[in-house]
């Protein structure tokens, strides 16, 4: 039976200064985003950090790096977000490590930190709604609604605002997990570079094997159907949860979409032109709908030829 806290073909003074020297990184990392918030974004990439220290270590070693990371960070940060940061990096980052370690699927690794993600950013809205004594999400509406409001009348823009409004509070709870799924994908991803890099083999599956469930289509098709059946009800927010989901199966089917089109380069493009397009394709809206399509398409007829 595998022990998930020690790697035994470690040895444990190495795995402990190594994970001394990632939990460093990591602490340096939270430092330059909070002294330069323009790195702020990157704060999204320290899971993998924590990914990598469990996949080598085990995740006793993820847990004290997420401790080390904690007591450094209250020194510069507040509780509540320490408390955040630190569940959100260490929690994401020990799941896809252990996952990955037993060479689970990739799919099984991603919706398990897009959990994690997901349960820990409605636990901080919780908090801080509690703590602030507000709605969160109007407190973030209104916050928007200002903005718009100074653009519209400094640009001179024929925008509906309170539609827009209205819209991005229907589709927020979809919209947060899609952060999820987006944050555990990179993170697991990215972890797999940097293994690749330190064994100089490939640990883990690459983008181009992703897959989601062979049961996520049929499972799909049964939701939209139950939640179909609300039509015959008086359920007053039907069309806000076919919105939401709409929005969470898009996302799962662009994840498909991206690894079927990374899939189809690496058999004619060079590793550094296949990235570039992937991060055009990831990063540019108007290609959203063909990528869905693309994965859609390989969710149904499997264009790859994966085992599932």
């Amino acid at each position: 039976m595998q022990n998930i806290f020690f790697r035994y073909n470690r040895d444990r003074k190495e795995a402990f200064l190594e994970t001394i020297k990632y939990t460093i990184l990591v602490v340096a990392m939270l430092v330059l985003i909070r002294s330069v918030p323009v790195f702020s974004l990157s704060a999204l990439i320290l899971p993998s950090v924590l990914a990598l220290i469990t996949y080598r270590n085990g995740m006793a070693f993820a847990f004290i790096s997420s401790l080390i990371t904690a007591i450094a960070a209250s020194v510069f940060m507040d509780p509540i977000i320490v408390i955040y940061t630190v569940f959100t990096i260490g929690g994401v980052g020990m799941i896809t490590g252990e996952l990955s370690y037993r060479k689970r699927k990739p799919a099984l690794a991603i919706f398990g930190g897009a959990f994690m993600v997901t349960l820990n950013i409605l636990l901080l809205m919780y908090a801080q709604a509690r703590m602030m004594n507000v709605d969160l999400v109007d407190y973030i509406i209104n916050i928007y609604r200002e903005s718009f409001e100074m653009q519209k009348e400094m640009m001179g823009l024929d925008m509906d605002v309170e539609t827009f409004l209205l819209n991005l509070r229907r589709t927020f709870p979809g919209m947060v997990v899609c952060m999820g799924f987006a944050v555990s994908a990179v993170n697991y991803f990215l972890s797999g570079m940097m293994l690749s890099k330190i064994t100089k083999k490939r640990e883990i599956a690459t983008l181009s094997e992703f897959t989601l469930p062979g049961n996520v289509f049929g499972g799909m098709l049964i939701i939209y159907l139950m939640t179909a059946l609300l039509n015959y009800t008086d359920f007053v927010y039907k069309e806000t949860l076919i919105l939401n989901l709409t929005i969470i199966f898009g996302m799962l089917f662009f994840l498909q979409g991206i690894a079927a089109i990374n899939n189809f380069m690496s058999r004619r493009l060079r590793p550094v032109a296949r990235n570039i397009i992937t991060v055009l394709l990831c990063t540019f809206m108007p290609f959203y709908t063909f990528v869905v399509a693309i994965g859609f398409v390989d969710a149904v007829m499997n264009l790859r030829r994966l085992k599932k």
